[in-house]
């Protein structure tokens, strides 16, 4: 199992690594950025505030890898206890 959570981590680092300079230069396109102002936001130039898409996108397509893992190598991430085990996991993916 610590075979299966290393290769979901890297999946999902590799993902962030490459997703989140798209996702930044799509959200500064269409103006999804936190501008600087006097008084609070201090920081020098506009700042894109979509990173969390970037990383959820990461994480889904990490969860749906793994579960293709799961299913073809036969490797036990979540227990069998928990009935629709990989739809919970998407589901607290997405509410997080």
């Amino acid at each position: 199992m610590t075979e299966l959570l290393v290769l979901s981590f890297g999946i999902s680092f590799a993902l962030s690594a490459a997703i989140v300079p798209v996702i930044r230069h799509i959200a500064i396109a269409i103006g999804l950025v936190d501008s600087p102002d006097a008084e609070r936001k201090l920081h020098s130039r506009p700042i894109a505030v979509a990173g969390g898409v970037a990383v959820l996108i990461a994480s889904l397509c990490s969860i749906v890898a793994i579960y293709f893992v799961d299913r073809v190598a036969g490797w036990s991430f979540l227990p069998d206890t928990i009935p629709n085990r990989w739809l919970v996991l998407l589901g607290g993916c997405l509410a997080i």
